[in-house]
This record gives C-alpha cells, sequence and structure tokens, in this order.
C-alpha cells in the first residue's frame, strides 16, 4: 500500500482562530444525515510534490 497525505482546505471569515475552526466544522457537517463530510481533497502520494484533487460529491454524482 502506498502512503498518502491528504488535505482539506476551507476559506472562512472569523473573528479569532476558534471561531474559523468551528465555521469550517460547520460547513462539514450534513444536518439532514447527522455526519460530517467535507467534500474536496487534496493527495499527495508520499515523496511527491504533485497533489491530485479528488472532489468526492462529483464522483459520487458521476457514479449514478
Amino acid at each position: 500500500m502506498i502512503k498518502y497525505r491528504v488535505y482539506w482546505i476551507v476559506d472562512v471569515t472569523a473573528k479569532n482562530p476558534k471561531q474559523a475552526a468551528l465555521e469550517a466544522q460547520a460547513i462539514q457537517y450534513d444536518q439532514v444525515n447527522n455526519i460530517c463530510m467535507p467534500g474536496v481533497f487534496d493527495v499527495y502520494a508520499e515523496n511527491s510534490s504533485e497533489a491530485v484533487e479528488i472532489d468526492l460529491a462529483r464522483d459520487e454524482e458521476e457514479d449514478r
């Protein structure tokens, strides 16, 4: 198996770092299904400087 580093990045506006984290958490949270699910990730293979962007929401739509 290959080791990967995965990033999820979101830009938010907030009064302080903790509020920014709470805003990001709220974006991840799906209240209908009661789960947290970020949609887009940058994925790097170990020892690679090139990211692959994975959009799970788009991939799920394409799978339908």
